[in-house]
């Protein structure tokens, strides 16, 4: 999971002062005179962007800086005179301690070496609650905090949902949390043992949310604030089928669930930075949402748990 959000920072640090309003705005504008031009543009500030995420899964936690930058309204943003952070102080303080984060250089997709601070001695606690604090040359400290979610304790059962489906319901094991979660998202994969060049290995195909086989509709799971999940008997037979594809000395046939807590800050963040609850949506009145303390970007954090079933126990083959 840490892996796929570190993927994504790149958007997510690519914060500026570039504000796009809406059609109907731009629309009122193209119907001034020329000398009347109207630009969406704001004015251009310099602050430090922050991304870092907490995992109870990683074995590694790192902490990516960045600086806002001015760029051309127009396709693809380019910067003009972006600055690299290279100096900085990064810790943080929780659990009756406090973590020093080291300096690394890591090359990125456009091979261009960048800056990241890292550690291997943090590791996060359900309800435990965290201070990032980030000393970089040239801005003002900034801090953030984030209080861990609890555990979910997520389980599976078999049911019939109120359409009437045949489905299997995902959802924490647990009524009442002591950090309820902002978000969750909840995933379900078959796994298998097959005999791959005379061996017998695990191999896992993950089942969709959304499944239209008539339509070749296949959707993945996606973050949400409702802490239910339902997936369908028939994705999960379609997905079993598909991964046993070419070979009938399959063993150990199991259905692993898996469910992630996110707490308020990175929830938030991503539901406005990503769209993933309303993508075709456009926020103008707070672009740069922030959960950083003097600067842009985000500091939060997700806990995770997951429990095997036998396959025959929640679906009949």
């Amino acid at each position: 999971m840490l892996m796929r959000i570190l993927e994504n920072q790149k958007r997510a640090s690519n914060l500026h002062n570039i504000v796009f309003l809406g059609g109907a705005l731009l629309f009122a504008a193209s119907l001034t005179s020329c000398d009347n031009s109207f630009s969406p543009k704001a004015e251009y500030k310099e602050q430090l962007v922050v991304f870092s995420v907490l995992d109870n899964t990683g074995t590694m936690h790192y902490v990516r800086l960045e600086t806002t930058y001015d760029s051309e309204i127009g396709g693809e943003p380019i910067p003009i005179n972006p600055k690299e952070i290279t100096e900085a102080t990064v810790t943080v303080t929780g659990d009756g301690e406090v973590i020093s984060f080291r300096d690394t250089i890591l090359t990125d997709e456009t091979a261009n070496p960048k800056h990241l601070w890292y550690t291997t001695q943090l590791h996060p606690r359900e309800d435990m609650s965290y201070r990032l604090d980030v000393h970089a040359r040239g801005f003002d400290p900034v801090f953030s905090r984030s209080t861990v979610p609890g555990k979910l304790y997520v389980r599976a059962q078999r049911v019939v949902s109120d359409t009437g489906s045949d489905v299997v319901r995902v959802e924490p094991g647990v009524t009442i949390f002591k950090n309820p979660p902002r978000g969750f998202l909840f995933r379900l994969w078959v796994i298998l043992k097959k005999n791959i060049s005379g061996t017998f290995q695990e191999v896992r195909r993950e089942v969709p949310s959304v499944f239209d086989s008539k339509n070749n509709i296949i959707v993945k799971p996606t973050p949400t604030s409702t802490k239910t999940a339902f997936f369908s008997v028939a994705a999960i037979n379609y997905t079993l089928k598909q991964l046993a594809a070419g070979d009938t000395t399959v063993r150990e046939k199991q259905l692993l669930a898996v469910g992630y807590a996110m707490d308020n800050n990175f929830y938030s963040y991503y539901k406005v930075v990503r769209g993933f609850d309303d993508p075709v949506s456009v926020r103008i009145d707070n672009p740069n949402i922030s959960f950083i303390n003097g600067g842009l970007g985000v500091f939060g954090s997700i806990l995770s748990d997951s429990i095997r079933y036998n396959y025959r126990y929640l679906v009949k083959e």
